[in-house]
């Protein structure tokens, strides 16, 4: 941790670090100069709390909160440790975060450590022997090469602002396992309305990632030809895509190479919804009652793969109507013993609870149903769900 804040403080001078939250052990280490330290205590448990899950500690996030003159960021680390930093506003949020991460990952941090204090920043470090620094470069280029993997893969998710004018509300919960996955999302706005898809790649981690960035540059492909489109021609292009490049696979629960995929399309001057689906469950709610809408039960790029399964679906939206599709990940997560899935009816029950007033918060409410339902289970597949409120 002290390696950690000289390394901030050659770029950042006036950057403190407020505190950090150990999960495993339970403790704070604290520093501050314009706080007591129980009253420093408490307001790090409060926005721990209010912002980060305890047993969901499996990817990097962070929260920035904004004062009058100066910034505050919190950033969680894999395995649940909390960083509490304070900056002013000389330099953008984003560019700190961006260099904290780096170097959080290129010096390590550890999950045990004393108070900070003045003196103990103006102690040397440890020298290490030439084994120890070995270990620790590897450590290093793997920790710094998944950070870059995770960068790349948050580039391929859509900016939601271009889609937000056409709707009430969006709730975006996305998950992956490890540092990347195979789930993505993909929102494009055009003349009429906008397109948008939910894809999940067989497999999580790096192999996941691989594919999803695979398949979103398939996408990507189909969808600038100029050929008008129907969502069914899209994940049949796809499909014809994906075999031309990997060869016919067999179906998903053999763990071989698939995409699982929503697209559809909203038009606005008709308040219309088209969309196909291959394997993402599809819910729609109006007036507290929910339907769900068809979908192809194997992959694109399986062997079982049917272009006559492929079944158009479309709907006239109204006003308060609630669009909700989620990956697998969300209905195979385990309870802690292991042996039962929290299921799809679950799911759409927390959907369908969450589907008026407390819209804004469906995200928040679908993983803590997911937490209560796991416990301190890890979580065992990339996990997304998009909500759209009409």
């Amino acid at each position: 941790m002290l390696s950690l804040l000289r390394t901030l403080t050659t770029d950042f001078p006036r950057a403190s670090l407020l505190g950090v939250w150990y999960p495993e052990v339970k403790q704070f280490v604290l520093y501050s100069e314009d706080r007591e330290e129980h009253t420093a205590a408490n307001y790090l448990l409060h926005l721990v709390g209010s912002y980060f899950d305890p047993n969901e500690p499996t990817q990097t996030r962070h929260v920035v909160i904004a004062g009058e003159r100066h910034y505050y960021i919190l950033i969680q680390l894999p395995g649940g440790l909390v960083l509490l930093f304070g900056h002013d506003f000389s330099i953008k949020p984003e560019r700190f975060i961006g260099t904290v991460s780096d170097a959080v990952l290129r010096v390590g941090v550890n999950t045990s450590g004393d108070v900070l204090s003045r003196a103990a920043l103006r102690e040397p470090l440890a020298p290490q022997s030439g084994l120890e620094r070995r270990a620790s470069t590897q450590h290093s280029r793997l920790q710094e090469s998944l950070l870059s993997a995770q960068r790349s893969q948050t580039q391929l998710l859509s900016d939601l602002t271009p889609i937000r004018p056409y709707v009430q509300n969006l709730a975006v919960l996305y998950s992956p396992k490890d540092f990347v996955g195979g789930d993505f999302y993909y929102f494009q706005p055009n003349e009429d309305g906008f397109w948008f898809a939910l894809a999940d790649y067989t497999g999580h981690g790096i192999e996941g990632a691989m594919g999803a960035m695979m398949c979103s540059s398939l996408l990507s492909h189909v969808m600038a030809s100029r050929a008008v489109l129907n969502p069914t021609q899209v994940l049949l292009r796809l499909h014809q895509s994906l075999v031309r490049m990997v060869g016919n696979s067999t179906d998903k629960a053999n763990r071989q190479p698939g995409l699982e995929m929503l697209f559809g399309q909203y038009v606005a001057s008709s308040n219309r919804l088209q969309l196909c689906s291959a394997g993402i469950d599809t819910m729609i709610i109006r007036d507290g009652h929910t339907l769900e809408a068809p979908r192809m039960r194997f992959a694109l790029g399986s062997q079982a793969f049917d272009e006559s399964s492929l079944i158009p679906y479309e709907h006239e939206v109204r006003s308060g109507d609630v669009l909700a599709f989620f990956t697998d990940g969300l209905k195979d997560q385990l309870d802690a013993t292991g042996r039962r899935r929290i299921g799809r009816k679950r799911i759409q029950q927390v959907v369908q609870e969450n589907s008026n007033g407390s819209f804004g918060r469906l995200d928040l409410e679908v993983r803590a149903a997911i937490n209560a339902w796991r416990g301190p289970a890890e979580q065992t597949d990339d996990m997304s769900l998009i909500g759209i409120k009409f």
